[in-house]
Parts: structure tokens; sequence; C-alpha cells
């Protein structure tokens, strides 16, 4: 360690090391390799998944060691620096160092390019990312022991994780905080950009602050530092919005394309048409930027590809060899091989972006679940057993309103681990009688009690196992929809709050995602439990926070036009109800099948009921919208269905539907 710590200024001066021994360039490489070599040892242990291994590195002070490696401290001030430095031109070369040779891939006319290309990835930077990975599998494979005698080993476990953390606090904040950076770039290129070593590092670190943010170690991990702590909650928030516009642009200019394509395939039927054909046509369901023509949806679709790629930084040769790929699209494909059709593709279908895209979903997947562990929900749940539930005094503040948690049926219960119980069901009281001390409950839908009413009266105390704390009640999403594409983005996206219509283009992304796998036989399983991963947490979140601003009474404070476009769209993801015969219109049609077929069905119909008022009043709309256009003789803009001499709606196939 100590001789690699010494040689690594060299390696990272890259071309400027020319006069140096090539013994010290050796006796760096062997160091830093050896030390690899050891942590991957190292790795393998503490993923053992048995009892004495991860034990046995606890008591040898293996944490400790890991806070004195000199490699590990010169490299993450390093880092550090970086992030104070030259603004964010600094922060890319994280996880990189400079080399001597030029890419042979890029022009000599693009210096930019040029001087980007001259980098390989970091060997220390790895180093460190093994370290971040050794303390996440040790502190999960002691959770998955917390028994008996091993208690204390786990909270000596915890205790030096935590040291760690906090001995390289500057560097894990450097990263976390800017897992983007600005970049100099203007509209329609993506204001901000990720690297691959930057991203995997993001990820690396939420894993384990994900960890340490369980209900075991949270009151521990909060007291030993509520700023940092709270400053983690800050950082997942943000990682989720910068990360949220990227998958909203990849979703739009992939559901444009696929949208275009099947278009183009009706379009190419020269009046000879088969079954296929005209169910295709009869069928067909044009995507809302559509609207204003083929024309605009063919370039919001390049638009959107072109940012999403813009977002994607390469680094090495092999970086940039693989964004210059064009693979074929695994949704369908074009007959019109037009120019901007394989530029579009290139842009999100080549092998670099699908890695980026890869890493920012186990970074999105990461990122939501420090912030369901941090959210102020999580602390606000009180449990009893049933003798402290008998000797409860609600008379002072009546729980009206409040989320309960119900025995079925009284039981001998001394531990407040009742919650894990499988007899427990979950409500919200709509009324208390101060009499008979009962409460009145209306139950989320749970598929065990399905058979069981949804609301019951008259249940004694002695059978409450836990209560809502109101005044912890608190959203820290805002009221706002979802960019219609990539030139409504906020330019402060890096900095602003965050809101519902980051989960919607969350949500929307595993929607088309989704579909894309169906159609890829080789997306091995684990990238779709990956996909159902979020789909589900990003779904909890949103019905969530929907429901908090409800209670608190937020959508008065929104204007009109945002609360219709919010609906519209929570309408377009979770409308699960049969669409009226004459409503061929792309909002009418639901898609949300993909996306329900991703989600646990007591998740999906809990979320149902949260935001079930939105999606009425989005119903409402729609209909209204409806009966206007057949005032107005608009029947249908599908292709194929008679339209009327006078109609004045604008339609994606004015300029294509002469053309039948």
């Amino acid at each position: 360690s100590d001789a690699a710590a010494s040689t690594y200024q060299m390696a990272l001066d890259g071309s400027s090391n020319i006069g140096k021994s090539v013994q010290s360039s050796c006796i760096h490489k062997n160091s830093v390799d050896m030390i690899a070599r050891i942590f991957h040892f190292a790795y393998c242990i503490a993923d053992s998944g048995g009892k004495e291994l991860p034990i046995l590195m606890v008591e040898n002070r293996f944490v400790q060691s890991l806070m004195k490696c000199e490699i590990l401290s010169h490299a993450c001030q390093h880092w550090s620096a970086l992030s104070r430095g030259d603004g964010n031109i600094s922060q890319q070369e994280r996880g990189y160092i400079k080399t001597k040779c030029i890419s042979p891939f890029v022009p000599a006319k693009d210096f930019t390019q040029m001087k980007n290309q001259c980098r390989k990835p970091d060997p220390v930077h790895n180093i460190w990312r093994s370290a971040i990975q050794i303390l996440t599998a040790l502190i999960r494979s002691c959770n998955s022991s917390n028994l008996g005698s091993l208690e204390s080993i786990n909270k000596q476990c915890s205790s030096a994780i935590i040291d760690f953390i906090y001995t390289f606090e500057d560097t894990i904040l450097s990263c976390i905080q800017n897992c983007s950076f600005r970049t100099s770039q203007e509209a329609p290129s993506s204001e901000f950009g990720f690297t691959v070593n930057l991203l995997n590092e993001v990820c690396d670190l939420l894993s384990l602050l994900s960890e340490l943010c369980n209900e075991e170690y949270r009151h521990q991990f909060e007291a030993s530092s509520a700023l940092f702590y709270r400053k983690v909650g800050e950082a997942a928030l943000d990682i989720m919005k910068t990360l949220s516009t990227f998958m909203g642009a990849v979703g739009t200019a992939r559901e444009l394309f696929s949208s275009l394509s099947k278009l183009n395939k009706i379009m190419a039927v020269d009046g000879n048409e088969d079954d296929e054909s005209v169910y295709m046509r009869e069928t067909y369901i044009p995507h809302p930027l559509m609207e204003d023509g083929v024309s605009n949806g063919k370039h919001q679709q390049i638009s959107n590809a072109f940012y999403a790629s813009s977002c994607c930084i390469t680094m090495t040769d092999d970086e940039y060899a693989s964004s210059q790929s064009n693979m074929k699209s695994s949704g369908s494909s074009l007959n019109d091989k037009s120019e901007s059709v394989n530029m579009c593709q290139n842009y999100f279908d080549n092998d670099f972006t699908l890695l980026i895209e890869d890493i920012v979903a186990r970074c999105m997947f990461n990122a939501l679940s420090v912030i369901e562990k941090v959210h102020p929900v999580a602390s606000c749940f009180v449990a009893f057993n049933e003798n402290e539930a008998m000797h409860l005094n609600l008379s002072s503040i009546p729980p009206s309103g409040a989320m309960v948690a119900i025995r079925s049926h009284a039981t001998v219960v001394n531990v407040s681990s009742y919650l894990s119980v499988s007899d427990v069901r979950y409500g919200r009281v709509f009324d208390y009688n101060t009499i008979n001390r009962t409460l009145d409950v209306n139950y989320v839908y749970n598929s065990k009690f399905s058979k069981a009413a949804m609301v019951e009266k008259g249940i004694p105390l002695l059978r409450l196992a836990g209560i809502e704390d109101i005044s912890k009640r608190k959203s820290i999403l805002d009221v706002y929809p979802a960019p219609n594409s990539v030139s409504d983005t906020s330019v402060n996206v890096g900095t602003s709050s965050g809101s519902l219509g980051d989960l919607i283009q969350i949500l929307c992304w595993c929607r088309q995602r989704d579909l894309v796998q169906i159609e890829n036989d080789s997306v091995v399983g684990s990238k779709k439990e990956l996909v159902r991963g979020i789909a589900e947490s990003a779904t909890m979140f949103l019905g969530n926070e929907v429901g908090m601003h409800l209670e608190l009474g937020s959508f008065a404070c929104v204007s009109e036009v945002n609360v219709k476009k919010l609906n519209k769209q929570l309408l377009d993801l979770f409308d699960d109800e049969e669409p009226k015969i004459n409503m061929s219109s792309f909002e009418a049609q639901s898609r949300c099948s993909s996306l329900k077929s991703l989600i646990d069905d007591d998740v999906w119909r809990g979320t149902i009921q949260q935001v079930g008022s939105l999606l009425s009043s989005g119903r409402v709309e729609r209909e209204k919208i409806r009966k206007a256009s057949d005032e107005n003789g608009a029947h249908s803009i599908s292709i194929g269905r008679p339209i009327h001499s006078g109609e004045e709606r604008r339609s994606p196939f004015k300029m294509t539907f002469a053309k039948r």
C-alpha cells in the first residue's frame, strides 16, 4: 500500500512521467495488482453468507485496516480535490488517469474528443470500489445472522463501517453529491453528463448507505452524525431527479421510435391488407407528442435521443469505440432507413449508451432504496404490544385520519416485532369512539385478506398493533408533472427540488424498458428483476407522496394546468379500466397493462387507492375532451376511421392520410 501510494502521483501525471524510471512504473503496477487480489479475496470472504468468516474479519479489525490503507487515503484526497477544483471538467476525471497515446478512433480535427480519449481506467479507483463492496457484503452477511450471541459482533461491524464512512466522508459526499457534472453544451444537448466509473462508484456507495439505513442500524447511523445522515438523504433525492431526466429522455425516444415504426409499416401497405395489417391499422394509437404532426414526433424523437446520448461522456478508447456501434433496435425497425432514423438509433441503441443506461438503472434502484429508508414516514410509526395498546389514552389526540396496524384477532404478543406477523392489516382510521375506545378503520387492500371486509367498525384498542405519528407526516416531493419532452426540462435539474414528475418519468422508462425486454430474448433475468424492483419502489413512493399531498391540501396551491397535466400522466400509467367504445385516443387506450405486470398486485391496488381521486378527475377531463371532439365532428384520430371534411383538429396523420 505504501509503495502504491508513493508512485500514485506519477501514474496520474500520465504523459508527463516520461523521465521517470521504468522500475517505478512496475512497482506501482505490481503493488496495485497485489492489493486488488487481496481485496478480491476479502470480498469473497465477506460475501460468503456464512457466520464464522465475517466474524473473523470483524475480530481481526479488517475494516480498521482499510481506514489505514495509504493508497486509499492518497487517492481519496485526490478525488475530493477534483470536486473542489476547476468545475465539472475536473469531476469527470474521477476514476481515470492520463495516457500517453491518442485514440486512433478520434479525428485529429476534433481536439476536445481527442483530449478526452487520452484516458484509461484508474486501477486504484477499482480498489476503492472493492473496499466499498467488501463493507456492503460484510454488513449484509451480518444482517442475515442477527441472532443471539452474534448481536454484539453485528454492532461491532456496523460501528466499524460507520467509522470508515466518516473517515472518508469528504470523498463519499463529493461523489454522491456530484454524480453528474455540468457540461458546456447547449440545447438540445444535456446540461449534465455521466461517466462510467463515476456512476459505478455512486452505485456502490448508495448500496452501502442503503444497508446502513436499514432499521437495525438507521438510528445508530443517524445518531453518529445527523448532518451527514441528512446530506445522504438529500443527495439520494438529487440523484433520483437527475437520473430520472435521463431515463425520461430514453423512454420517450423509444416510445416515439416504436410509434413511428408502426405508422411506417401501416403506410407501407399498398391496399392489399391482410388481417394482421387491418388489426394493426385499427388499433394503432399515436404518441401524445405526435398530436402536432408526424414531423413533430420525429423531431421530438431525435431531440430526446440526442439529449440522452449527450449525457453519456466517453473517457477511454474502448468507451468511444462502443459509442460508435450501431445496434439493431430491440424494439422494432423502420422500413425507411433514412439518415435521421439511423442517427437516432445510434444515439440511444449504441453499446455505450446502453451500458450507461444499465448502470443508471442500478443507481436508481439504490437511490430509491435510500430515500425509502430515510423518508420521514419511515420513522413515524409507533409500535405497541397488547398491554401497551390497552392502556393508550387517545382521547386527547383523536387518531382520525391516522394510519394504523390492526391485528386480525387479539393474541398474546409481548414484543414490538408484531409488524412482521402475518395477521396484521393496515388501514386508515375514519372515526374514534372516545366512550367505547374503539376504532373504525378503512383498510388498504391486501391479497391475503381479499375476502375480508375493507371497512371494519368497533375495533377495540387491544387489537391495535401500531399507529402513525401524524406530527411527523411530511412529503419530500413537489406537486409538479413530468415535462412533455427534454425541451421542457428545467436547467436547474441538478439543484431544484424533486417532484412527482420525476417518478412518472421513471415509471414510463420501466414500462418501455419492459416492452423492449419482452421482444429481446437475450435479456437476462437479473435485468428484468431490476426493472421490476425500480417500478415497485417508484410506485410505492409515488402513491405515498400523492396520498400525503392530498391529506395536506397541497393540490390547492398548484395551478389548474399542472394539476390536469399530472392527472393525465397518472391516468396513462394507472388507468386499468376498460376504455369506452369510440374512445380511441392515446389517453383513452390505457397502456398500464405493461406497467401493471411489473408490480405486485398489493402494491398496485394500494397505489390505486391513494391516487384514485386524481384518476377520477383525469377520466372526467378526458371525457370532456372526447365530447368536445365529437361535437366538432372529429370521431377519431386513428388511421382508417372516417374524418369529417370540416375537421379542424390537428392530427398526426393530416399529411399522410391523404395518400391513402
